[in-house]
């Protein structure tokens, strides 16, 4: 999830607060309204992300994303990836996050939209180094491809270094096969489910 590290932007609004060595870890150092960012690398856009709201922890190293969406493009300029969440919590230094609420996200060239609701105590994690996405046990999840194909569950670990897709349990749906998978997700008597992740 790049986007998530795409925080010390341009933005419509700065707030300034008193800053001290005993300053109030609460307190952000600055607030970002209304922020837009686009990331560009060698003159091709790769993402868009907006956010509602987005506060700077400077002694907590860490910034609060509120109401925030994304777009990814593949190298040819063509959306790959959207996504959308109620609220993510960053590390700035590990670029990890923890978010609650609503989690949307959608893979174009797959046909595959997936939503976690993480519920507003939170119980979705973000590695960054591991490329690891995991909810807690109870998190309701649900898989769905364009063809009308739909799974849904609690709990889930996205890995996205082996692209590999693990519903944990309360498994029920139907998932059509792929032809270049001879077990792809979607059988309800199995936890681990190796159809096409959702996004990268």
């Amino acid at each position: 999830m790049p986007f998530l590290a795409a925080w010390t932007l341009a933005s419509c609004s700065l707030d300034y607060g008193k800053m001290d060595a005993k300053a109030d870890e609460e307190i952000p150092l600055m607030t970002f309204r209304g922020l837009n960012q686009t990331g560009v690398k060698n003159g091709h856009i790769q993402y868009t992300m907006t956010a509602g709201r987005s506060d700077v922890f400077a002694q907590r190293k860490e910034t609060e994303l509120n109401d925030f969406t994304f777009q990814e493009y593949d190298s040819n300029g063509k959306p790959a990836s959207r996504g959308s969440a109620t609220r993510a919590v960053v590390n700035t230094v590990t670029n990890d996050a923890h978010l609650t609420g609503r989690l949307e996200a959608h893979d174009a060239p797959l046909g595959v939209h997936l939503t976690i609701d993480a519920g507003p105590s939170g119980g979705l994690n973000w590695s960054n180094e591991n490329r690891l996405l995991t909810t807690a046990a109870d998190a309701r999840v649900s898989v769905a491809k364009d063809d009308g194909s739909v799974i849904q569950a609690k709990g889930l670990t996205l890995d996205l270094w082996s692209n590999r897709l693990t519903l944990e349990n309360g498994i029920d749906g139907q998932w059509t096969p792929e032809e270049k998978h001879e077990n792809p997700a979607g059988s309800s008597d199995s936890s681990d489910q190796s159809g096409p992740p959702p996004s990268r």
